[in-house]
């Protein structure tokens, strides 16, 4: 495991490109390296690799090639959580804009211009990690998400720890979630949720049960159900079907992005979003995973794929650390309540910092 973990570090040095992943509820890591290019998914034909595509639509993926792969395991309860590391400062001093923003959406949806729409923002601090202990520490720390590490020498070092998948295909079965509203995580899952929580789960459940239908042979959906993803919970529902064979991509461009990443009317929602955000999330509620790539490693395994949205996810640019995280605002959203969520949000990947602090 360390051999495979310096040959990381040894590429980072050298500006050369790769992926390591880890599938939830798993202990195998999974490395490929290869060609990259930038591509738009609807150029994309299935080969093995991995996909990056970011939360703009108009704007192209990135494609690994599985030239190289290799798959070790990872026992996570054998490492042990450092707990005493500092978390870095929350910046407060974005509070006020960001509550600016949440009041200024929150008048646009009761004129009527949109019903939902995600405003993020990020938190920066400074470098002072060493990238594979920090990767170490968010595979420890989120057995339960999808765990990433990816780096190209253009889009430098992404890391996250999703915990929504955005479609999962074996041959012609499909599953994808429906995941909103967002409350700490108390010792037990057996809790209320609020209407805010459970109006914003309903629109993106039914937004995606309506978008599915005219591109899969069949589809139902499962009851709303509480799933925890480390220090937070959320509502959860499970959508599945049949999809006509080798044509994950419509599905996916229907999906992406869900109103949990960007709001509702989706049109709507994005260009209110890129109009007054104010910064380019990138890669950031994008989403990716590995294209035929089986759970041991094998390439050309068909056109079977997994998909996640990329959260909870942070980007390493040499001595700087970006953390983005966002909230649902809707009519009922309040505006230093959302700014709490954001904070609570973004304890997951500030504590991946804490716990890998030199």
């Amino acid at each position: 495991m360390d051999r495979l973990f310096q040959q990381l570090e040894h590429r980072l040095n050298k500006h050369l490109p790769f992926v390591i992943y880890r599938l939830p509820g798993t202990d195998q890591l999974v490395y490929l390296s290869g060609e990259v290019k930038e591509l738009r998914t609807q150029e994309f034909h299935s080969c093995p690799g991995f996909l990056l595509a970011p939360f703009d639509t108009q704007k192209d993926s990135w494609f690994m090639y599985a030239e190289e792969t290799r798959q070790e395991a990872f026992p996570a309860s054998e490492i042990q959580s450092n707990t005493s590391g500092k978390f870095p400062a929350v910046n407060t001093a974005g509070k006020k804009q960001y509550e600016e923003k949440v009041a200024f959406a929150v008048a646009a949806i009761n004129r009527g211009d949109l019903k939902k729409v995600v405003l993020s923002r990020k938190e920066q601090a400074a470098n002072k990690h060493s990238l594979s202990d920090v990767f170490r520490s968010l595979l420890t720390l989120y057995p339960s998400a999808f765990c990433y590490w990816w780096y190209h020498p253009e889009t430098k070092s992404w890391m996250g720890a999703s915990p929504e998948l955005l479609l999962e295909t074996k041959r012609t079965s499909f599953h994808t979630v429906s995941l909103a509203g967002t409350q700490e995580y108390g010792g037990k899952l057996d809790v209320e949720w609020g209407d805010k929580e459970r109006v914003e789960q309903e629109i993106v459940t039914d937004y995606i049960m309506d978008q599915l239908v005219p591109v899969t042979e069949s589809i139902h959906r499962e009851e709303a159900s509480t799933v925890q993803a480390g220090k937070l919970l959320h509502l959860k529902t499970r959508i599945e079907g049949e999809i006509i064979p080798g044509s994950w991509q419509p599905v996916v461009e229907k999906l992406h992005p869900t109103p949990a990443v960007c709001g509702y009317p989706t049109e709507q929602a994005r260009r209110y979003i890129l109009d007054h955000e104010g910064y380019d999330r990138e890669f950031y509620t994008g989403y990716l995973g590995p294209v035929g790539i089986s759970s041991s490693a094998a390439v050309d395994a068909g056109n079977d794929l997994a998909f996640f949205v990329n959260l909870r996810c942070m980007k390493i640019d040499r001595d700087v650390i970006t953390v983005f995280v966002g909230g649902g605002v809707t009519a009922d959203s309040d505006p230093e309540k959302e700014w709490e969520e954001t904070v609570a949000k973004s304890s997951t990947m500030l504590k991946v910092l804490a716990n890998s602090t030199i």
